[in-house]
């Protein structure tokens, strides 16, 4: 029986795993797309829902409240540089993204 053989996207992933407050991005397809997302030791508090606010965005206002940063990303073949605003921005444009947020914090 051969051993498997661990990829370099597999070596990111086991990295990040190592600190969990490090969370390695993949798209949709479950491939890394080399950024790495850093989270607060604990999530953000949840909080009451704004005027007209579905329980999907106070979801993701929540999971980007728990993020502090992230390494280098690119949207639409442009820089993106960290913000809250931007975070919300991101993991309602990628919901896939938001699912691995919310499974790293445990949400």
């Amino acid at each position: 029986m051969k051993p498997e053989v661990e990829t370099k996207d597999d070596a990111k992933v086991a990295k990040a795993a190592a600190d969990p407050r490090k969370v390695e991005l993949l798209d949709a397809a479950g491939q890394s797309i080399g950024v790495t997302v850093t989270l607060k030791d604990e999530p953000a508090p949840a909080e009451e829902p704004g005027p007209d606010e579905t329980l999907e965005a106070m979801h993701i206002r929540r999971l980007s409240k728990s993020v502090t940063s992230w390494t280098h990303l690119e949207v639409d073949g442009e820089p993106y540089p960290f913000s809250q605003a931007r975070a919300a921005s991101l993991l309602t444009r990628y919901p896939h993204f938001a699912d691995q947020i919310g499974k790293a914090l445990k949400l």
